[in-house]
């Protein structure tokens, strides 16, 4: 019984071979291309308060599509001078596994050849593992969060995969193939940097050269849509709006309230003396000091010798000088701290995860659920792009990608869910093993060779102990409250432990 299945590498055409060849060759000098370029390059030096005053940044916010490559520049020098800010992008960038499997669609069950299906899986799961998809899109998650866009061109080897990031101030969305955005590349780019030309694709250098022919009209070309991807998280608008530009201004704020409270504090600490010039007691003759000028100075220089720089001395005539204290009514407010709070409820992110003394799991949860909402619409165009790439027509048997909805946040809970789900009959054993941690590739490999190779299952015999021997008893009393879902008391109390030696019940 014959089949026809997907192929993912067709046989290579003369020109397929050729271009191998030269990518093979290039390979290396492609991954030094980005260090090179950074020590040969000058690089901008951007100072905050100089390169990006507060009312340009606004200026720039309120029309993020004029303002692109400026509002770029912020994002990425403040992902650098600010912690703040590199904190908050790098928890929705990281939150992400990445984590997949890869299912069968479309099957006629009645028709199908099980070994043709077999061998089908292991070319796609074997396709996949090569691009070491949990790296790369880590690295496309962290430019999407910081910039919005992610411009890519993939390199590709029987054994090697490698995605370089296009310079975005040269890209621009163009289409939509399958529900993935396509794009358009500048080659105006190349007019100084010809020599980069043979470190690019094949590609780049051809449609440079078309562009060379027609500099009027063929300026923007479309990219091989096989080899582009192009991530954007903020779906509804075609051009660049940083997902966290809107928190830009709470940053001056905190920068601003740091100054202002460094100033107060040196200023309460901050000590003035006054040395008063003794007069006669002749008060009907004016000026009638009882040390002359001279000898006031030489006394007031030798005190003042000995003074530490934050006390201050004053030599006067005066008899009395009256102190006026501009007295604060909100000493107790930290205002550092309300500007704190204000930055991370205008990015939407909850306090509680970075530092308060008010945490309770419960809230933690809920609002860690809000943001992996945002998350699992990223993973839904990194599972469409990666599809794209397998989707070949006319064919019986189609497999797909299916990235988990798993978080650091919620991996506990969900790898509970699938064994919970698996025990019951569920077919997610496979979806089981990779929120543990392993790609598909290696659930298969391990499988052969644990259980084919060398019989790890009947040949690893467990130390004999108690609890290999009999079942733990039951300790009686009802289940411990997960932590996420405790209330503050409860969680003084589990701390303590008072008058519940179980802690059970909160």
């Amino acid at each position: 019984m014959t089949e026809d299945v997907v192929v993912l590498d067709k046989k290579p055409s003369e020109d397929d071979l050729r271009i191998q060849e030269l990518m093979r060759l290039s390979f290396r000098d492609l991954a030094r291309l980005v260090k090179r370029d950074l020590n040969e390059n000058e690089t901008t030096m951007y100072t905050f308060s100089r390169s990006f005053n507060r009312d340009d940044v606004q200026r720039w916010i309120t029309n993020p599509q004029k303002y692109e490559k400026q509002l770029r520049q912020v994002v990425r020098f403040l992902f650098f001078a600010s912690s703040h800010f590199r904190r908050a992008v790098l928890y929705f960038a990281t939150l992400p596994l990445f984590k997949y499997t890869v299912e069968m669609y479309g099957a006629d069950f009645k028709t199908l050849d099980t070994d043709v299906v077999r061998k089908k899986y292991i070319d796609t799961v074997n396709f996949l593992e090569v691009m070491n998809l949990e790296h790369e899109l880590s690295k496309v998650s962290l430019m999407c969060w910081l910039e919005d866009i992610f411009y890519g061109y993939e390199y590709r080897l029987k054994d090697s995969y490698f995605i370089q990031m296009l310079n975005p101030d040269y890209c621009q969305i163009s289409s939509i193939e399958d529900g993935v955005f396509n794009f358009q590349f500048d080659f105006s780019y190349f007019n100084t940097r010809k020599a980069e030309l043979d470190r690019f694709d094949p590609e780049f250098k051809e449609k440079y050269e078309i562009y060379l022919s027609n500099r009027r009209n063929k300026r923007w070309q479309e990219l091989d849509s096989n080899k582009t991807i192009c991530i954007k998280i903020n779906e509804n608008f075609d051009y660049s709006v940083p997902p966290l530009s809107g928190i830009l201004e709470s940053l001056y704020d905190i920068e601003d309230f740091k100054q202002l409270k460094k100033a107060r504090t040196e200023l309460d600490n901050y000590l003035i003396l006054v040395f008063g010039i003794p007069y006669l007691k002749d008060k009907d003759k004016a000026n009638n000091f009882a040390l002359s000028q001279d000898k006031a100075l030489e006394f007031f220089n030798m005190a003042i010798s000995y003074l530490p720089d934050q006390v201050g001395a004053i030599l006067s005539p005066f008899e009395r000088i009256d102190a006026i204290r501009v007295d604060r009514s909100d000493k107790a407010v930290d205002t550092v701290a309300e500007a704190e709070r204000a930055f991370y409820n205008d990015a939407g992110i909850s306090q509680l995860l970075f530092s308060s003394q008010d945490a309770s799991g419960a809230a933690l949860t809920k609002s860690v659920m809000v943001d992996e909402m945002l998350i699992f619409k990223f993973l839904k165009q990194c599972e469409r792009w990666v599809n794209r790439k397998l989707k070949n027509y006319n064919k019986k048997i189609f497999f797909r990608t299916h990235f988990l909805e798993l978080t650091h946040m919620n991996k506990n809970e969900y790898i509970d869910n699938l064994k919970n789900a698996a025990s019951l009959g569920a077919p997610v054993k496979m979806r089981y093993a990779v929120a543990l941690g392993l790609t598909p590739s290696a659930v298969l490999h391990n499988e052969f060779v644990e259980n084919q190779v060398f019989d790890i299952a009947n040949t690893w015999v467990p130390l004999s102990s108690s609890y290999t021997q009999s079942s733990r008893q039951d300790e009686g009393g009802r289940p411990k409250v997960d932590e996420d879902n405790l209330s503050p008391e409860g969680e003084k109390t589990r701390e303590r432990g008072d008058n519940d030696p179980d802690n059970r019940d909160y």
